[in-house]
């Protein structure tokens, strides 16, 4: 569960401030729709600090393993920045590797990101597979006709 109640400000600050710099490619791209709502639900709703200004505190992820200390708290903004990347499609390497660099300077293993991308994968194949089973004979129709010829 990602959800414990004692998030002070400052760990807050760190982990937002993660999640922005994978989201924006450490400030370098805009925020995408999608990104800024995960970002704002995630700082009102999971870590319950609203106020906490994020978007000019460019942080590094040596930083961020300074200021989370605790391996509860840790663990839980592991789980945080592991999604970021996966948070709109299509699926962004740049954005995995610079999560990749936080989860590890928290010393988290980077199986995380393993197990969304491995789900993400399945996923894409499974709506590939639905699309075809259900659009086939649409697709495919023209072609069973000229071949009957």
């Amino acid at each position: 569960m990602i959800h414990p109640l004692d998030w002070s400000t400052t760990q807050s600050k760190a982990t937002l401030s993660a999640l922005y710099g994978v989201a924006s490619l450490h400030g370098t791209e805009p925020l995408l729709e999608e990104e800024k709502e995960l970002i704002e639900g995630v700082r009102s709703i999971i870590l319950k600090h609203p106020e906490v200004d994020y978007e000019n505190a460019h942080l590094q992820p040596a930083e961020l393993a300074e200021l989370v200390e605790d391996d509860l708290h840790r663990m839980h903004a592991a789980q945080l920045i592991g999604l970021m990347p996966y948070a709109v499609r299509p699926f962004s390497t740049t954005k995995l590797y610079i999560a990749e660099k936080f989860l590890n300077a928290l010393g988290q293993d980077t199986h995380l990101m393993e197990d969304y991308i491995g789900a993400r994968q399945k996923h894409a194949l499974n709506m590939e597979y639905c699309a075809l089973r259900k659009l086939g004979r649409d697709v495919f129709s023209p072609c069973r006709s000229q071949w009957q010829k």
